[in-house]
């Protein structure tokens, strides 16, 4: 029957896992799950899979490469770990039940290394370590750790993660470099994000990082300084407004054009008819009901210009149209506010 082997326990921090090596390959008993046979028992972690409450703690617990592999959900923090195997989980390849048996003791020591930037740039070609990539599709800058971070909320400023843009000598930590404020700062796993710019960008640009303010699980920080830089970046973060005289009505074709300060296009999945209302003197129309939606035939985006047909005569007077928030937005999707147009006039009379 198998046994476990020497030095039987290996214990990998960064997967999470506990893999135990028994004497020869083995493989699960048919029909067994594997997370109600194991209890890891620890300095910062104790697990025992007989209970519901343990087993939501191990992601998984199968035979891999004819070892025993063990991932479980919380960190494994430094100390001395122990993992029992209970009878009636393993077996050998030619089916000798393995008796059960529990680990020799193994350390894990305290994590005393601080985290580093990493690289983040998977693009062909890219060359050294590029810690600060942009994200052009959501409009933010990513600056790539190699591990889990943390952040103080107090602490995710834009002064403790200052955005810089090259200077007119287009080189980085030039005297003439510009600083960029108006974004939040995020952290999602091994990064943190600039987003949510109030000024358009263009150019190159990189991250000053103040020191200590970036730590791991272990509380070791980060000694600070720069990303690496990024180019060609180019960012549009003005939203679209109304144009001066935003409005034109053709009477002959029944429609309302309304401009706005740049291109446009309808925000996906919307029904531009619900977001539209006309006030005027010969004809009134609320989008947002039903009965006013019946009355256009359609509203939808031309040549970057919201167009509106109607079903009734437009007749002589004075028209405004309102476009309601979430209607519209430019083509770099920064969202229209909503607004009414100035009034323009219809007048079909001919002088006498």
């Amino acid at each position: 029957a198998p046994s476990l082997a020497s030095d039987a326990l290996a214990i990998d921090t960064t997967a999470k896992t506990f893999t135990i090596t028994l004497n020869e390959a083995i493989k699960g008993i048919s029909g067994v799950d594997l997370k109600t046979k194991v209890k890891i028992a620890g300095t910062g972690l104790t697990i025992d899979g007989t209970t519901s409450a343990g087993q939501a703690k191990i992601t998984s617990a199968t035979v891999t490469d004819g070892k025993l592999v063990i991932t479980v959900t919380d960190p494994i923090t430094a100390g001395d770990y122990t993992v029992q195997i209970l009878s009636g989980a393993l077996e050998d390849l030619a089916g000798n039940d393995f008796a059960g048996g529990t680990t020799e003791q193994d350390t894990v020591a305290a994590d005393a290394t601080a985290p580093a930037l990493a690289d983040g740039d998977t693009s062909s070609g890219a060359t050294g370590t590029q810690s600060l990539t942009y994200d052009s599709a959501n409009k933010k800058f990513v600056i790539h750790f190699d591990e889990a971070l943390t952040v103080a909320s107090a602490a995710r400023t834009v002064a403790n993660f200052q955005l810089k843009g090259f200077g007119a000598d287009n080189t980085k930590g030039g005297s003439d470099d510009t600083t960029i404020t108006g974004y939040t700062v995020t952290v999602v796993g091994q990064t943190i994000e600039l987003s949510g710019f109030a000024t358009n960008l263009s150019g190159s640009y990189y991250v000053t990082i103040a020191p200590g303010i970036v730590k791991d699980g272990s509380d070791n920080a980060y000694t600070g300084g720069d990303t690496s830089n990024v180019t060609g970046v180019t960012l549009d973060a003005t939203a679209p407004t109304l144009a001066a005289n935003a409005l034109a009505i053709d009477t002959t074709a029944k429609t309302f054009t309304i401009t706005l300060s740049e291109a446009i296009q309808g925000v996906s999945g919307v029904d531009l008819k619900t977001k539209v209302k006309i006030g005027g003197t010969g004809l009134t129309i609320d989008g947002t009901t039903s009965a006013g939606r019946a009355k256009i035939t359609s509203a939808t985006v031309v040549g970057g210009k919201l167009v509106i047909t109607v079903t009734d005569t437009i007749t002589d007077g004075n028209y405004t149209v309102e476009v309601l928030s979430g209607a519209l937005e430019d083509l770099a999707g920064n969202a229209f506010a909503g607004g009414t147009t100035e009034q323009d006039a219809v007048d079909t009379t001919a002088p006498s």
